[in-house]
């Protein structure tokens, strides 16, 4: 079996939906190339194994679960943007919480547009990498 992690949003079905790591990746090719790449890699590397692909926040919320062997935990991660994952007392992702960046953290009128939304001071432009 194969699991990995990724920022954005990921389906149940290994695809990704929603990638910001691939911002100039025009929508046609972002739906032949991108959505399926989760499923290429691991076809490529280990054949037909069962493969589980999950957001990077969720996986911060699962590695904070271990380290404090408690649950009712959210997880942040700062990659590329910030990625967020909760986990119920028993360690559970509940998969509703993924995507942080576009919170808008910064309410100043003179704050920094984003440039993928009609937006200004939205987290990303903060605490991603970007």
């Amino acid at each position: 079996a194969i699991g990995g992690s990724a920022t954005g949003t990921i389906s149940p079905d290994n695809e990704a939906t929603w990638c910001d790591i691939f911002p100039n990746v025009k929508p046609d090719v972002y739906k032949e190339k991108v959505v399926n790449i989760f499923k290429r890699i691991g076809k490529d590397l280990a054949g037909d194994v069962p493969l589980k692909v999950i957001n990077d926040g969720e996986v911060t919320a699962l590695a904070g679960k271990m380290m404090v062997n408690q649950g009712n935990l959210m997880g942040i991660s700062m990659g590329s943007s910030e990625g967020g994952g909760y986990c119920d007392a028993d360690g559970n992702l509940l998969g509703w919480i993924n995507e942080l960046c576009y919170i808008q953290l910064d309410l100043n009128p003179e704050a920094p547009y984003d440039p993928w939304t009609p937006h200004s001071g939205m987290s990303h432009m903060y605490l991603g990498q970007r």
